[in-house]
């Protein structure tokens, strides 16, 4: 159970999770549609919620293709999303726990929101 605790820390604590995670939420607040969030929520249990292996794998201009916010293959419009969502994190896109931190913070806001529409 310590390393559980020690592991959640360490993630917690890292500049990048934090980051993703606030920019994640900001942007399930602000900007996602429903349905992105439901196609997030959904590749997030198919992927065992592994952010950095589907990193390595996929890269993180996939993750805008796979949840249907750009056109699949749309590298340039994946590369917009970023900018639009990380700002100044631009460099961060390339650790795993940012977008790790990302998709918590999405999928956190998503959760409240469907207790708050009766949907949870």
């Amino acid at each position: 159970m310590t390393d559980v605790v020690v592991a959640f820390g360490q993630k917690s604590d890292s500049i990048a999770y934090g980051r993703g995670r606030t920019d994640g939420m900001e942007w399930a607040q602000a900007k996602a549609s429903c349905q992105e969030l439901d196609q997030l929520a959904d590749l997030s249990r198919r992927i065992g919620h592994d952010w950095a292996a589907w990193v390595q794998e996929a890269g993180a201009l996939a993750l805008p293709m796979a949840i249907g916010t750009t056109p699949e293959g749309d590298t340039e419009a994946a590369k917009q999303f970023w900018l639009k969502v990380a700002e100044e994190d631009w460099d961060l896109l390339a650790e795993a726990q940012f977008l790790e931190g990302f998709v918590d913070g999405a999928l956190e806001m998503y959760d409240e929101i469907s207790v708050l529409l009766g949907h949870a």
